[in-house]
């Protein structure tokens, strides 16, 4: 008899938490996920495939309400129906009855701490790299839809803003394009053009996006000068997707791995990759700076080795953004001997004079490479072949994709990430940036470890709890209608959801104590324990 009677509790269990728990997830997958993503521009067969990845994600998620739910509902029916007067006048014992969610709970905790701590993670990175494969059609379907996209140079040295009045992907073209770039003084320059050219290449496992404008009209804010240019280069710069890493993404073996050893997350190893990016060129700078102020010459080669570029200047500043600064000799720049580069086709020939008031030298990067562009400010260009021929004069001249010469890329490349991050005393002049990250690795990540490892712990006991308090709740207020059970479900199950992702951002601040936001996210489950106890004895004395 008691065996046929928990069949009947458990088949009603089952049937309302697999219907709950299919109506849930529906509900959250399209309309907090799905359908987002839809509109940034996936297409129909990445988002059908979106959906299976994240369904063991969202399941984590709406499985535990629905078990309580569920257990609310049928508990509460069982009793509005005067089933559980009879089951007491035949001597069956309330707990007895309670046997079926007890064990719904368990089961449903399990399953929970298994999707969230190794099925879900590794969905959801599937998920991310779907999304990634479509990345060219987020960034046209943003363009339609916000007209511009935000970019920051990888040195810190600006921010900038692509808008585009119309797009064709097919052949990937802009049309009326505008180009506005902004630096840390408030001064801003800009690049329209009714043509550019978009070019996505991947790099180091990220997708990096590089505008050409062809035959560009560029402008200054300060002086307010317009000049033409032949093409200017934008980027590459790289796209970030809609699913950025996070502690989420990770399973259980990579969440104690990353906290053992942060360099086993890839945002620390990008980090990395840029510190030794900037570390190249203060090299570059440091060597252009050296030469000049020595009164030597300084040599660069296109990216083709068809033309060579000597430098001679009376004086040379190294920037803090890692640029170095050629000027004339005066004290602030403004002498009348001038910034001389000379253009040739062997190291030796000159077919070409640039005489220029001042010039500024970085280092930017094409796909996987590290180049060198040059600005010449206050251009009078003369060609060396024409006597008669006046010089062509432009407020602005750019050289860019120089080839970085082979002595840096030699002592770059001497360089490991490994020594960057164990000893990062020993190259001052990526000092700042070393210390950045590792303020970074101990104010942001590792605290989102711990915290994501208390919080998948708290949530898988948490829901062990939800489907017997559940069915207490039901019996004691007999919420056999759906919406007073959904009422009556929705109030332990909030407590755990809101008591563990307020200890989740007390752990992430670092203002905060981390033991505080431990103690808060495993209140909840406290909580809910002392819930559990106190309804049980409810049900037990009545």
């Amino acid at each position: 008899m008691i065996s046929t009677l928990h069949k009947y509790l458990a088949r009603d269990l089952v049937k309302s938490a697999l219907m709950a728990t299919a109506a849930f997830t529906l509900i959250m997958t399209t309309f907090a996920v799905i359908e987002p993503m839809r509109k940034e521009g996936i297409g129909g067969a990445q988002v059908l495939n979106l959906f299976w990845y994240l369904l063991p994600v969202m399941l984590s998620l709406t499985m535990p309400i629905a078990a309580v739910f569920s257990a609310t509902f049928t508990y509460g029916r069982f009793a509005m129906d005067n089933e559980m007067t009879a089951c007491r006048a035949g001597g069956i014992s309330v707990l007895t009855l309670l046997k079926p969610a007890i064990v719904m709970g368990i089961i449903v905790g399990v399953v929970s701490l298994a999707l969230s701590n190794w099925i879900a993670p590794e969905l959801a990175r599937r998920g991310a790299r779907t999304v990634k494969k479509n990345l060219q059609g987020l960034v046209y379907q943003k363009l339609r839809t916000s007209n511009y996209l935000d970019f920051r140079d990888f040195d810190g040295g600006g921010s900038w803003k692509l808008h585009a009045d119309g797009a064709d992907p097919a052949n990937n073209q802009l049309r009326g394009v505008v180009v506005v770039k902004g630096d840390r003084t408030g001064d801003a320059s800009y690049y329209t053009a009714s043509l550019a050219y978009v070019e996505f290449a991947e790099n180091e496992g990220v997708t990096e996006l590089t505008v050409v404008a062809i035959n560009p009209t560029s402008g200054e804010q300060k002086g307010r000068r317009m000049y033409e240019m032949g093409r200017f280069t934008f980027g590459p710069y790289p796209l970030a997707t809609p699913f950025e890493e996070k502690a989420s993404f990770y399973d259980w073996s990579q969440l104690n791995a990353i906290l053992a050893n942060p360099r086993e997350s890839s945002k620390v190893e990008s980090r990395l990759r840029n510190i030794r990016r900037r570390l190249q060129a203060s090299y570059l700078c440091d060597d252009i700076a050296e030469a000049i102020n020595n009164d030597r010459p300084y040599k660069l080669v296109d990216d083709d080795g068809f033309r060579y570029y000597t430098f001679r200047a009376p004086a040379a500043v190294v920037s803090k953004n890692a640029h170095v600064i050629l000027t004339g000799g005066g004290p602030d720049g403004d002498s009348d001997l001038p910034v001389i580069v000379e253009v040739g086709k062997t190291a030796d020939s000159v077919f070409r004079r640039i005489y220029c008031r001042q010039a500024e030298i970085s280092m930017t990067r094409m796909r996987d490479e590290s180049k060198v562009k040059v600005t010449l400010g206050d251009v009078a260009i003369h060609e060396l072949g024409l006597a008669d021929a006046e010089p062509a004069r432009m407020p602005k001249y750019r050289l860019d994709m120089l080839e970085m010469p082979a002595e840096i890329k030699s002592r770059q490349s001497d360089v490991t990430l490994e020594e960057i991050y164990n000893h990062p005393q020993r190259h001052p002049a990526v000092l700042t940036q070393s210390n950045n990250l590792r303020q970074y690795i101990r104010n942001r990540l590792q605290p989102r470890i711990v915290a994501e490892i208390h919080g998948r712990l708290a949530y898988g006991f948490g829901c062990i709890l939800l489907a017997p308090i559940g069915a207490a709740l039901g019996l004691i207020y007999r919420g056999g209608h759906i919406l007073s059970a959904f009422a009556l479900c929705c109030v332990p199950a909030m407590l755990l959801v809101v008591m563990i992702v307020m200890g989740k951002q007390m752990i992430a601040n670092p203002d905060v104590s981390a033991l505080y936001g431990k103690a808060a996210i495993w209140s909840g489950v406290a909580v809910l324990a002392t819930l559990e106890t106190y309804l049980y004895g409810v049900v037990l004395r009545h």
